[in-house]
This record gives C-alpha cells, structure tokens and sequence, in this order.
C-alpha cells in the first residue's frame, strides 16, 4: 500500500495534510494518529476526500509531529512521516 503526501497546508490553528493513494486503494479503510517526539499522542483526524484520497487534521504545534496511518483492516503501517510546524507555515 502507497501513501503520498500531496500537500501541507495550515489555517484556523491547524495542519491539513493531504494524501493520496494509488486508484487501487479506493475505498480503503484508514486511521491515523499523530505522535510527539517524546512519543505521547496528540489529537489527529482523518476525513475522506474522494475515491482514494484524504486528508489528516493535526494541531499547530511547535514540534515537530510524527502522522502514522494504519490499515484499518490489518493494522499495518501505511505511512509514517514527520510534520514540520515551519515547513507546514511555509507551504501555507
């Protein structure tokens, strides 16, 4: 399973990560979380946005954030990226 970034962006206190997946995937079933670097888990949503495609809410903090995806199915981890604070205020 192939899960790409397609675009970060921040407005009203939060990050939008948009992602994407091969047309093969449609309909997949995902989850997300987000972890600091210490490893505790901060709040992190994950909203539909086409066939294959979504988009994960995450917080503006002043850390650096760590978005996993899992298959909700199997559990596996799909993708796993760090999200830059600065670099999601740039891309804005």
């Amino acid at each position: 399973m192939s899960i790409s970034v397609r675009g970060v962006t921040r407005a009203g206190g939060k990050v939008y990560v948009r992602l994407g997946a091969p047309s093969g995937m449609r309909g997949a079933s995902l989850s997300a979380r987000a972890l600091l670097p210490d490893g505790r888990e901060v709040p992190c949503e994950l909203y539909p946005d086409g066939d294959a495609a979504w988009v994960a809410c995450l917080a503006v903090l002043d850390v650096t954030q760590i978005l996993v995806l899992n298959d909700a199915q199997s559990g596996h981890v799909v993708l796993e990226r760090p999200i830059d604070p600065q670099r999601a205020k740039w891309e804005s």
